[in-house]
């Protein structure tokens, strides 16, 4: 099989040397230049192929702003810094036809349109490519109502109207992941009440993001989509399974607990269940779809193995199918977990998953699968620090005591938890959580054998052992 991954990067690094090469010696505004730059970040270009372009005080870059800000001042009869549906309205209300006949470079309203999303779309993706995330929000937000704007007013823009649709999609990704990272920045300052009933608007900002992403991508690309098309489709998916986390945070329960160090109670997030389903879904189909060779599966093994154990009461045996998922690849791409871990917001989460594995296998051949399940978890602060609870609480049913094996009490010093050698889970739910997770692996062998087409012998291995 062809390493995708590596010719669709070689392909990007010629384009960028190309545009780099026109950049350096543009004299006067080329819109299809810039327009080409744009598209290496619609089609989700590794970033660490940009630094010629995009790093800060790099000759390209600053020749990026140079050019844009003169035609801002030669082509502009309005300040960009009004909000994006008013100069959408001026569109539709022809007030920009005065700029039509000028003799400057921009032409027609098209022209104009393209001009402006340039503009405010490469501000956006500067900003964050810096680090400076706040800004790159508003810039990206920006961009996303200025184009729902342009659609929903009927400003004529058929022949642009496939770009236009990606630059929305792109841009609104963008801004969910600004509006992901700032909150996770400013939530050490935040306290858990104050999340499950936030005065900013992040939750209804992702949720409308979500709908622009899906709006935005044609289903078609499903259906016949090379190596390229591939990488689009799994950073969709990725952003989308990205949203769903915080989303299962914001839609989360309070839930009071009390640990050993504490004679008080404390307060937990529990994650919304149905959040954190639709995460897992999500992250599964984005492992499938990336190009062959991309080591980047890791990170979405990682994420689906977070979401089993947040999701609470998955069965360990179900966590050690997708666990070894995980390892083939970490050994196919000589990855060192310590590494991976050290990058993750989850950290402390997948070390504990390494443990409860380890101990399964020393036990497994001895025990019935459906034996042990993972406890319930819950946030202990906003920077995904989690704590187990004795006993998962039906509120339909009667609880039913079960055993749980020894080996959890080992996790102790890991997880910094109160564990006693018991969990409540009852049949009932026990049975639901059990083909709950079938079901997601039974949808991650299809999802690769339709996206990616034969599994590799160890995973095949892995998934027809699985009882």
């Amino acid at each position: 099989m062809s390493d995708e991954y590596e010719e669709v990067r070689a392909a990007f690094i010629k384009e960028i040397d190309d545009i780099a090469l026109s950049i350096h010696e543009m004299q006067k505004y080329d819109q299809e230049v810039f327009l080409r730059t744009l598209c290496l970040l619609f089609n989700f270009c590794p970033a660490d192929l940009l630094e010629i372009l995009f790093k800060r005080d790099s000759i390209i870059r600053d020749k990026i702003e140079v050019i844009i800000g003169k035609e801002l001042l030669k082509n502009l009869s309005f300040d960009l810094r009004m909000e994006a549906k008013f100069i959408a309205w001026c569109f539709h209300k022809n007030v920009s036809s005065q700029n039509n006949n000028s003799s400057n470079n921009i032409g027609n309203s098209d022209d104009l349109i393209m001009f402006i999303l340039l503009s405010k779309g490469l501000q956006a993706y500067f900003c964050f490519y810096d680090g400076n995330y706040r800004k790159a929000m508003w810039f990206s937000k920006w961009c996303v109502q200025f184009l729902y704007f342009i659609k929903k007013y009927n400003v004529n823009i058929q022949e642009k109207y496939e770009f236009l649709s990606d630059a929305e999609r792109f841009f609104a990704i963008l801004c969910a992941k600004c509006v992901s990272i700032t909150f996770s920045r400013k939530s050490y300052h935040l306290q858990l009440y104050q999340v499950a009933n936030p005065k900013i608007d992040e939750n209804s900002t992702l949720k409308a993001l979500t709908v622009s992403i899906l709006e935005n991508t044609d289903p078609e690309i499903m259906t016949h989509c090379n190596a390229r098309d591939k990488l689009v489709l799994c950073n969709i998916f990725d952003s989308l399974a990205s949203i769903q986390s915080k989303l299962a945070i914001f839609e989360g329960s309070l839930i009071q607990y009390q640990s050993e160090e504490n004679m008080f109670y404390e307060i937990g997030i529990r994650t919304s269940r149905e959040y954190t389903k639709e995460m897992i879904r999500k992250y599964i189909i984005s492992s499938t779809l990336r190009p062959t060779g991309d080591p980047n599966i890791i990170d979405q093994l990682n994420n689906i193995l977070v979401g089993l154990i947040l999701y609470g009461g998955i069965h360990v045996e179900i966590v050690t199918v997708f666990h070894n998922i995980r390892n083939y690849y970490c050994e196919v791409f000589n990855e060192d977990l310590n590494i991976l871990y050290s990058h993750s917001e989850y950290n402390e989460c997948l070390k504990g998953i390494d443990k409860i594995v380890e101990e399964w296998e020393k036990i497994k051949s001895i025990c019935l699968p459906k034996t042990i399940q993972l406890p319930q978890v819950l946030l202990q602060n906003l920077q995904n620090s989690i704590i187990i609870v004795d006993h998962v609480l039906s509120p339909t049913s009667k609880e039913r005591k079960h055993e749980v094996i020894q080996f959890f009490k080992s996790l102790k010093s890991k997880l910094k938890h109160k564990f006693t050698d018991k969990i409540f889970i009852e049949d009932e739910d026990s049975d639901i959580l059990w083909n709950m997770g079938v079901e997601m692996i039974k949808y991650w062998e299809e999802c690769y054998l339709d996206n990616v087409g034969p599994l590799p012998n160890e995973v095949s291995y892995t998934l027809h052992n699985f009882v």
